[in-house]
């Protein structure tokens, strides 16, 4: 029985669904008795994996889409966590169901039932139906408005969207009276790199801070000294590195490629300034009289 059951596990996260079984020559009947056994672990009614299967968020997320039936996407918070961003995704999951069929009662899962039901091709992520990066902003803005910030930032660093693209979207849904366009309308008017794309959350986040309290300008990942340094203020010898103490703290390797390099860039004239990811995010202002009295202490033309 296990063998036939390994033959139906669908997808990355090798899901059953109970339709497919009862397809085969598997019963109603037989489902329940191998949930009650524990030989099939049920997620979602109708849903369930193989012992042993670790249900992360991803998981959660596609058993619910996959119990939501034909045409179910992952929207919402859930589309923003599976597109890489910081968002509670997986409690409740939210979808959408555009065929707005019969009631759909799943615990903990919200369904969406959008009167506007354009722009919903599915993407897939993780091998489950999302909405497009576009939409999901919108959708994000609708539910979990402090969130869209993050999620702009993150889908234009991966490459989903650009500035235009979101200028477009936030104009096309304007006029839908959509509720999430003013989330996202802030969130772009506070994206400083809108040039480009930045190339990490830490630039953007640098770039602001620059921004707020009139700092030099600042180069990105440059490189001095034979090495890479994460900001180089600009014509002057004093770099800023950023320190996260899950790369830096526990890594013994990491920790004595650091001190060497320090040592070194020293030895050759250059000022580093480092601080934690927190206080960049949590104080910045300690951050900016820092880099300020540096600059005017080794730079002050």
């Amino acid at each position: 029985m296990m063998y036939e059951l390994e033959r139906f596990a669908r997808g990355e996260n090798r899901l059953i669904g109970r339709s497919e079984l009862l397809r085969s020559t598997i019963s109603a009947s037989t489902w329940s008795r191998l949930v009650r056994d524990g030989r099939l672990i049920e997620i979602f009614p109708g849903v369930a994996g193989l012992p042993g299967i670790t249900i992360s968020p991803v998981v959660r997320i596609d058993a619910a889409v996959r119990a939501a039936g034909r045409g179910a996407l992952a929207s919402h918070r859930s589309a923003a966590y599976l597109y890489g961003a910081t968002v509670i995704g997986d409690n409740p999951v939210d979808l959408i169901r555009p065929d707005r069929g019969g009631a759909l009662c799943l615990p903990d899962v919200v369904v969406h039932r959008p009167v506007d039901c354009k722009e919903l091709q599915p993407r897939f992520v993780n091998g489950i139906p999302v909405t497009n990066p576009l939409r999901t902003l919108v959708d994000l803005g609708a539910v979990a408005p402090q969130s869209v910030e993050e999620c702009l930032m993150k889908m234009r660093i991966d490459g989903h969207v650009s500035v235009s693209a979101v200028d477009m979207a936030i104009a096309r849904h304007s006029k839908k009276g959509r509720r999430g366009t003013i989330a996202i309308r802030q969130a772009l008017a506070h994206q400083v790199l809108r040039a480009r794309p930045p190339d990490s959350v830490l630039e953007e986040k640098m770039a602001r801070l620059c921004a707020r309290y009139k700092l030099p300008s600042m180069e990105f990942h440059a490189r001095i000294g034979g090495y890479e340094v994460d900001f180089l203020i600009t014509d002057t010898n004093i770099y800023v590195e950023c320190d996260g103490w899950e790369f830096h703290g526990l890594n013994r390797e990491q920790f004595e490629f650091d001190r060497k390099r320090n040592a070194d860039l020293l030895g050759q004239g250059f000022i580093g300034l480092k601080f934690t990811w927190l206080q960049i995010v949590r104080n910045p202002q300690y951050v900016a009289r820092m880099i300020t009295q540096a600059v005017e202490k080794w730079a002050p033309k």
